[in-house]
C-alpha cells in the first residue's frame, strides 16, 4: 500500500491527534504523511459555536478533501462530527477514549464554587452554558473562541475570570497544570464523543477500512454507539444544550444524559448504571427524557435561539 495522506485541522491539538493515529498505523506497517487543512471553524473566531448557521464547521472542508481524494484518511475530534457514516464516508476507527470530563480553568479561583457572583465565565458551548446556568445563574457568560492555548491565555490574562474546557485536549497538549478543578459528569455531562479521536475514510475503500479495524478500540466504540443512539433521538450537537456520556468504570457502565434550555431554567438530568450496554440503552434513555419534559425543552431551545445574544456578551 502506498503512503497514505492523513488530513486534519492545522491546530497544534489536531496535529498531535494526527500523530497519534500516524503512530498506530506505523505500528501495523502503514506509512503516512500529514496534510493540514483550514476549516470554517478556524476562520470564524468571533461567533459563538451555537450561533453558527452551518453544521460541521470544523470538519466540512476536511471531508471534502476526503471525498475528492486529496487525502486518504481524515482525523477529527469525534465530537465535531455532525453526520456519522453518511455521504459516502465512514468512521472506520475510533482510538481509545481520553477522560471525557470538562474542567475548570482560572488564574483567580481554585474551583467553580469559589467564583464570585457577577464574574465572567468563558465558553462558547451552548451545552456548557446551559449546565453552568443550571448551577450558577449568578455568573455571566462571555463568548470565547480560538484554540485551547489561546483560550487559556485569555483566561490567565484576566480577560475572563475563568473558563470551562474539555480535559482531553488540555491533557494531549501537556497543559494539565492549568486545570484547577475536574467537573463531575453529573453536573457537566459532555457532548457525545468528547475525548474520542475519529478516523474517517471513504466507504468505498474497503481494503483500507478493513486494515483500520486493527486500531479501532472496541470499548470506546461501544460507548460511542450508545451516545450516538441517544443523540440521534434528541437531535443534539454543538448548537444544542444536550449532553450524553457512556463510560465504563468499576466493572459496569454508567450513562449520563442532560438536556436543558440555554439559560438553564429548564433542564433534565438522568443517569443509569448497567453491567453491559447497547445502542438500545441510549435510545431508551433518550425517549425517557423526551417523555419527561424533554420535548418541551427542545421546543423552547428552537424558539430562544433567535434571542440568545441578549444573554451572552
Amino acid at each position: 500500500m502506498n503512503k497514505l495522506r492523513i488530513g486534519s485541522r492545522k491546530s497544534r491539538l489536531a496535529m498531535l491527534q494526527c500523530e497519534m493515529v500516524r503512530k498506530q498505523l506505523f505500528d501495523i506497517g502503514i506509512e503516512t504523511e500529514i496534510v493540514g487543512i483550514t476549516t470554517v471553524g478556524d476562520s470564524d473566531l468571533k461567533n459563538p459555536l451555537y450561533k453558527t448557521k452551518s453544521t460541521g464547521i470544523f470538519v466540512t472542508e476536511i471531508e471534502e478533501y476526503l471525498r475528492n481524494k486529496k487525502i486518504d484518511i481524515a482525523v477529527h475530534s469525534l465530537k465535531d462530527l455532525t453526520d456519522i457514516n453518511s455521504n459516502g464516508l465512514v468512521v472506520s476507527a475510533i482510538l481509545r477514549r481520553e477522560n471525557p470530563v470538562d474542567v475548570f480553568v482560572s488564574k483567580k479561583y481554585s474551583s467553580l464554587e469559589m467564583v464570585k457572583s457577577g464574574d465572567f465565565v468563558g465558553t462558547s458551548s451552548a451545552r456548557r452554558i446551559s449546565e453552568l446556568m443550571s448551577l450558577r445563574k449568578d455568573l455571566k457568560i462571555k463568548n470565547i473562541r480560538g484554540n485551547i492555548e489561546t483560550r487559556i491565555k485569555k483566561i490567565c490574562s484576566g480577560e475572563y475570570d475563568c473558563g470551562i474546557m474539555a480535559f482531553a485536549g488540555i491533557k494531549r497538549l501537556g497543559l494539565l497544570s492549568e486545570v484547577k478543578e475536574i467537573l463531575s459528569l453529573k453536573d457537566f455531562t459532555p457532548v457525545r464523543g468528547q475525548g474520542m479521536i475519529a478516523v474517517e475514510t471513504r466507504k468505498s475503500d474497503e481494503e483500507l477500512n478493513k486494515i483500520l479495524k486493527e486500531i479501532d478500540d472496541s470499548q470506546t466504540r461501544k460507548c460511542f454507539n450508545v451516545e450516538l443512539a441517544f443523540s440521534n433521538i434528541v437531535s443534539g450537537g454543538c448548537s444544542s444544550p444536550v449532553g450524553v456520556c457512556c463510560i465504563s468504570e468499576n466493572g459496569s457502565y454508567t450513562i449520563y444524559a442532560y438536556i436543558g434550555d440555554i439559560k438553564g431554567e429548564m433542564f433534565i438530568k438522568r443517569s443509569i448504571v448497567k453491567d453491559d450496554v447497547s445502542d438500545e440503552d441510549g435510545i431508551r434513555l433518550a425517549n425517557e427524557i423526551l417523555e419527561s419534559g424533554g420535548r418541551e425543552i427542545l421546543e423552547k431551545i428552537r424558539k430562544e435561539k433567535s434571542d440568545t445574544h441578549n444573554h451572552i456578551q
